[in-house]
């Protein structure tokens, strides 16, 4: 985004400044087939020029002094013939070729030379969605609990829907954007809370309104000058803690919302009790049959469809930052730019329904009853992970998470530590523990227009099964 409007600002400039020197309105490219024609060709490099261009070559290529001075005369005239030959934009393009090249051998060598080691019989599986930035954090979950697979699926799961929160005004589509998901599942509260729902939706909106109306009051003369003398000193306190103590500022915001407006035990409506039409004119849920053929062909493609574990946790991810202009790039691409939180509850929820698995199971692809299905969320700009429906998980399973746990606590510890390596705010002796408390205080830092680097690190997509890769560290 920023390099878009750098580029935007070269071009008017480069437009105003062709204006006023050649009084021309030609297009760029008809003004540069013009110009290249009638500008004479650069003269022919200065002494200094060209020793500073020798000098350039010997720094890269780790020629010294020494080494330059033993060149006979022939051989260092025809280095300089030679890089006197090339344009500084055709040696541009070469050492980048070069650096590309070098940077593609390490790569592949890495890859050929890499055994992992056998993965034992995991005693968990842990899906991620194939997000490049989840990558570190299955290589770190791996490495501190090597009884524990990982897996990467596409972060929707296959479960195209549109989803409608708790507190959402609308429902939007959560699927990749080349499907028109057919179905809508709704957040509902669990059990007789109607009324507590009630004054919470009541108290949300009210918010909204209020956060509307200062917004665009004061923007005005009158309200904007009014408002800004009566609350302006009060609203300044907040504003100063959130500035100096980002992380404490949003823990404490965080309770006085749970205090206010209490998260009240949900559960998703994915099941359809009949064929009604939605508010949005799609089917209200999911048939047993179609659960079943997504449960079915997702494990397959999973290639887990057969060695499933006793506890699958199913990851989708998101992000969530104060001040971050690109935060919705953050979410899943494969959730149409929206977080997979929903769809990796939605399939955790059909692969646990009793009559999903019998269908699966004539099918061909049983599910032991000895395994249970866990849906969650990875905040990939905090690091934080939420896990989902713990509530109706049978005892058994809770015991494994709980084994589980600790190795995803140090995992995304370890994940934050190595993502900090990027962050010029934060110097590498510091601890894993400090490095989690950064990364939670840069999502919530006012100053920190990019949390998290977000796809900027990705420079290489390796297809193929995980023990390609497992164990081997590439950047």
């Amino acid at each position: 985004g920023f390099m878009a409007v750098r580029l935007l600002v070269e071009r008017a400039v480069s437009a105003w400044v062709v204006r006023c020197t050649f009084a021309c309105q030609e297009p760029f490219p008809i003004l540069r087939d013009r110009l290249s024609k009638e500008w004479e060709p650069a003269g022919q490099l200065s002494r200094d020029e060209r020793t500073w261009r020798l000098f350039q070559v010997a720094q890269l290529v780790g020629l010294g002094a020494a080494e330059l001075d033993r060149l006979s005369a022939v051989e260092l005239s025809t280095l300089v013939d030679f890089l006197n030959k090339y344009g500084d934009q055709e040696i541009r393009r070469l050492l980048h070729l070069a650096f590309e090249r070098t940077f593609h051998n390490g790569v592949l060598a890495a890859l050929a030379s890499h055994r992992s080691e056998p993965v034992p019989i995991p005693n968990a599986q842990v899906v991620f969605c194939l997000d490049e930035r989840e990558e570190s954090m299955r290589r770190h979950l791996e490495e501190v609990s090597p009884e524990v697979e990982t897996v990467g699926y596409a972060g929707f799961y296959g479960v195209a829907m549109y989803y409608k929160g708790l507190d959402d005004a609308h429902a939007r589509p959560l699927s990749p954007v080349g499907i028109r998901p057919k179905h809508e599942v709704t957040e509902m509260p669990l059990g007789d809370v109607q009324t507590h729902v009630f004054w919470r939706r009541l108290l949300h909106q009210r918010l909204a309104l209020s956060r509307e109306s200062i917004t665009g009051g004061g923007t005005t003369l009158v309200r904007g000058t009014v408002f800004t003398a009566l609350a302006g000193s009060v609203m300044a306190i907040p504003l100063v803690f959130r500035v100096l103590f980002p992380r404490l500022t949003a823990r404490a915001h965080r309770r006085a919302r749970s205090l206010l407006r209490p998260h009240p035990t949900t559960e998703l409506s994915v099941d359809r009790v009949s064929r009604r039409i939605s508010s949005i004119g799609e089917l209200s849920g999911f048939s047993i049959e179609e659960m079943a053929a997504i449960v079915a062909r997702v494990l397959q493609e999973m290639g887990i469809a057969h060695r499933l574990a006793p506890l699958v946790v199913v990851l989708g991810h998101g992000s969530t930052s104060l001040n971050n202009p690109h935060e919705s790039a953050h979410d899943c691409g494969a959730c149409g730019g929206g977080r997979g939180g929903p769809n990796a509850r939605a399939f955790a929820y059909m692969a646990n329904n009793p009559g999903v698995r019998t269908l699966v199971a004539a099918a061909g692809t049983p599910i032991p009853p000895s395994t249970w299905f866990i849906g969650g969320e990875h905040n990939t700009c905090d690091d934080s992970i939420e896990l989902f429906d713990l509530a109706v998980a049978p005892e058994w399973a809770c015991e494994q998470l709980e084994v589980l746990k600790p190795a995803l606590e140090r995992a995304r510890a370890r994940n934050a530590h190595e993502r900090c390596r990027h962050f010029e705010s934060f110097p590498d002796w510091l601890s894993e523990s400090l490095a989690l408390a950064h990364v939670e205080g840069r999502s919530n830092d006012l100053a920190q227009p990019r949390p998290e680097y977000g796809h900027a690190t990705n420079a290489l997509c390796v297809i193929g099964r995980r023990t390609l890769t497992r164990g081997l560290f590439l950047d």
